[in-house]
């Protein structure tokens, strides 16, 4: 039995001149193995087999959103830890400059996997026209990666990420999660049924 976490806010602009830098800093906290959320959650407290977070990229400003399929047991304990993480990152825990480079060394490191095959170059390409992007976008990345810096990655992640003020969507069993995510306060609750449709 599991409970299914989301939670987040509106993002950023693919072609906003700020997506690199939150790129880097996004992969430090859910991208990568060694990433905060998966390193709290899974390595240490073993609450899931993966969790993660992400920016999508959008023509518009697309969502942030972190995530983790968990035991049903520790939804709330899942819930604080994720909630814990998106604070620490934007106020008393900013990212390290080991964390930083590791983040930007798995970048640089993955990006030539990109254009492995023709779906693959067809997929970059794509994006050049779906986000206006300058054509020399990817000839720059991985130069634009190296450039960022931990205090670019951390102001990112004030700029983009908004714990105060998430929208949290659990999926579980209610009768065993209902009373626990009460107690945590976050804010008002609706319910939804199997369906999508509100339960009143």
């Amino acid at each position: 039995p599991q409970s299914v976490i989301v939670m987040g806010n509106l993002g950023i602009r693919r072609s906003d001149p700020d997506f690199i830098s939150t790129y880097v800093m996004n992969t430090a906290l859910g991208r990568q193995y060694t990433s905060r959320l998966n390193m709290n959650l899974r390595a240490d407290k073993g609450y899931t087999y993966g969790t993660g977070s992400f920016f999508s990229s959008r023509k518009g400003i697309g969502p942030f959103g972190c995530y983790a399929p968990v035991q049903t047991q520790f939804t709330k304990a899942s819930i604080q830890e994720m909630l814990k993480e998106l604070r620490d990152i934007v106020g008393p825990r900013p990212l390290t400059d080991t964390e930083v480079a590791d983040s930007k060394n798995n970048l640089i490191n993955k990006f030539p996997r990109k254009f492995e095959g023709i779906a693959g170059v067809s997929d970059e390409a794509s994006d050049l026209v779906m986000f206006d992007l300058p054509d020399n976008s990817w000839d720059n990345y991985m130069e634009n990666v190296r450039r960022i810096t931990g205090e670019m990655a951390s102001q990112a992640a004030k700029d983009h990420i908004h714990p105060e003020a998430l929208l949290i969507v659990v999926v579980g069993d209610l009768k065993v999660i209902e009373k626990d995510i009460r107690d945590l306060k976050l804010g008002k609750i609706f319910y939804l049924d199997e369906s999508g449709n509100p339960i009143e």
